[in-house]
């Protein structure tokens, strides 16, 4: 076994679980993905399992989406994308299994929280994701807002159209831009924008038109909470250099004039930031 103090941390999405082994200096030592079984707890206990014999572990930290218990480290509501996670004792069955303390945080706050660790953010920040669904997290007063049930931020739930049965997630996320895209013409979502960047007007209309759906959630956001800053992170992130220029227009129409005060920007890195966020405690308490 090795002598170094060590952290252990996953992030269970949708589609695949990472997990990392991470020094107290916040490096990285070690990082593995794997798609995300049906039998979560039982993949992510042989992992811990495995590694425990080889290496000083000393606490486990888990980003998972769905709504997290804040108590228990269970999961209190999760999508059909997951199918059976709701009501998973992540916390419980791991501390109780390896006799070490767990951590277990939304992913979005977990980002948020990562970002925090890494750079100074101004009060009154809010993390988006936009990938298979939408999340979100609030940053305020040097902590993460709490609701009285653990559903604050369930942004994705917003602006449900009784017409359409569809929630803002339905209509905004990056998940239903691909399913479009691929029904209509048969390319993914990096293809569209490297078309719509060379003035292809189908791709312009069409990337416009899911921008302006993301703009009307955000636009609540802002009027709620009135951030300082939003951070929009998830894979499609990387094409933010596009999406924000137009995103602020639309925001100048949806919001009243001069309500705009609020900048974005793309986090340092979204798939570390959610590994490190879920061991945030731990990083506190030994600082």
């Amino acid at each position: 076994m090795t002598n170094t103090e060590l952290y252990l941390a996953f992030d269970i999405g949708g589609t695949t679980i990472k997990y990392s082994l991470i020094t107290k200096d916040m490096t990285f030592l070690t990082h593995d993905v794997f798609p995300t079984p049906k039998t979560i707890l039982e993949s992510i206990s042989e992992i811990c399992e495995e590694l425990i014999k080889v290496h000083h572990i000393t606490a486990i930290g888990i980003s998972t989406a769905g709504i997290v218990d804040s108590e228990r480290g269970s999961i209190r509501y999760a999508s059909d994308l997951i199918p059976n996670y709701i009501g998973t004792p992540l916390k419980e069955h791991l501390e109780k299994k390896f006799s070490l303390p767990v951590n277990v945080i939304n992913d979005v706050q977990a980002a948020l929280l990562g970002e925090a660790l890494q750079n100074t953010l101004p009060d009154k920040t809010f993390c988006l994701t936009l990938g298979t669904g939408i999340g979100g997290a609030y940053f305020i007063n040097d902590q993460l807002y709490h609701g009285a049930n653990d559903f604050e931020n369930s942004i994705g739930y917003l602006n449900f159209d009784s017409t359409t049965g569809k929630t803002w997630e339905q209509r905004a996320s990056t998940i239903s831009l691909e399913k479009k895209l691929k029904e209509k013409y048969d390319i993914t979502v990096p293809e569209a924008f490297e078309l719509a960047r060379q003035n292809n007007k189908e791709m312009i209309f069409e990337l416009r038109q899911w921008i302006n759906e993301i703009a009307k959630g955000i636009s609540s956001i802002i009027l709620l909470f009135d951030p300082s800053l939003i951070l929009i992170g998830g894979g499609v992130s990387k094409q933010n250099d596009y999406i924000i220029p137009i995103l602020e227009e639309e925001l100048e129409v949806l919001l009243p004039p001069n309500f705009l005060k609020t900048s974005f920007t793309t986090p340092s890195s979204f798939n570390q930031n959610a590994l490190l966020g879920a061991l945030y405690p731990y990083f506190i308490t030994k600082n």
